[in-house]
């Protein structure tokens, strides 16, 4: 019951994932995958991206395989961590959907992508031979991997991360003040996803959220179920780290992204004194969950200038 932090990409960020399972029974012990051909195994052979002496060797010649049955149907995502030298292929039992991999010499997590009914994931060496590392084989019922799941002989499910501070109306300014965040989603899968501060419905809220749009985010202020203040806005790049600040006071809003002001408005309410109490990584009553990486989120009690702003976000 601790919030993850991710690394990844060099600096901390809160990781918020939502529910998923990791379908392949045995995601490191691959002594348990069946064969074709006569693929070399061994077994503890090197250390792994987790910092134990827990890889697999895996030597293979032209039309080895090796493979795990599971059972999935919908959007699918086949991912692995490989170094070594040679190429190979990541596949479905059908051999339609196929990802092929040039390997080098650092660990790197590949990924297959694809929607489909299967019974198994392989890979394959197709031409010339391969000698590599193998370690964290992970398929799921998601259009995105997520972050590896350990099973050892039956399937393993994470929970969804939910991440909520309720009570904190003191620590909240609901008459001015700015929301500032600093994230990336973790998919451009086309679903809503917000965070809020909010009474704990949607009729007083500041939300933040994604659309069905690619790379499109929408802000909204509504205060007694009026919507006081409206922006949508086409980002680069969703899944990558933006920072965006919403100013709110009564007849002064402004949305500013990565240094620049989007929009302003001088017409429009604000809250009474502490009608916000809830921050939640949703819309603000518990729908539309946040899944992505949070590297920064702020609440000031002052609608900060615009020169703060300027500073803030970029």
């Amino acid at each position: 019951n601790l919030a993850r932090v991710d690394y990844t990409d060099g600096t901390s960020s809160l990781l918020v994932e939502p529910q998923s399972t990791n379908s392949i029974a045995y995601s490191e012990d691959f002594s348990q995958w069946l064969t074709v051909g006569s693929p070399t195994l061994t077994n503890n052979y090197g250390v792994s991206p987790d910092g134990t002496q827990n890889s697999t060797r895996l030597e293979m010649v032209v039309s080895d395989r090796i493979y795990i049955a599971t059972s999935l149907s919908g959007d699918i995502t086949f991912s692995v961590y490989l170094k070594g030298t040679g190429s190979i292929r990541l596949r479905d039992n059908t051999n339609l959907y196929i990802e092929d991999v040039v390997l080098t010499s650092e660990w790197v997590r590949y990924e297959l992508v694809f929607n489909s009914t299967i019974t198994s994931v392989q890979i394959q060496q197709v031409s010339g031979t391969s000698d590599l590392q193998i370690w964290g084989a992970q398929c799921e019922n998601l259009s995105y991997a997520t972050s590896y799941i350990p099973t050892s002989g039956s399937t393993v499910t994470r929970n969804q991360d939910i991440f909520t501070r309720d009570g904190i109306g003191s620590l909240i300014n609901s008459t001015e003040g700015v929301l500032f965040v600093e994230s990336s989603v973790l998919s451009n899968d086309g679903t809503y996803k917000a965070f809020s501060l909010s009474d704990g419905t949607t009729s007083n809220t500041i939300r933040f959220y994604t659309t069905p749009t690619l790379n499109q985010l929408a802000i909204r202020v509504t205060v007694s179920g009026s919507h006081e203040f409206n922006v949508v806005f086409t980002l680069t790049d969703l899944t990558v780290l933006n920072k965006m600040a919403l100013k709110y006071k009564a007849n002064d809003f402004a949305f500013w992204v990565n240094g620049v002001e989007v929009k302003t408005s001088t017409s429009g309410n604000t809250y009474t004194a502490n009608t916000l109490n809830s921050l939640q990584f949703d819309r603000g009553d518990g729908a539309d969950d946040f899944y992505g990486k949070v590297k920064q989120l702020q609440v000031y009690n002052t609608a900060l200038s615009d020169s703060e702003l300027a500073t803030l976000t970029t």
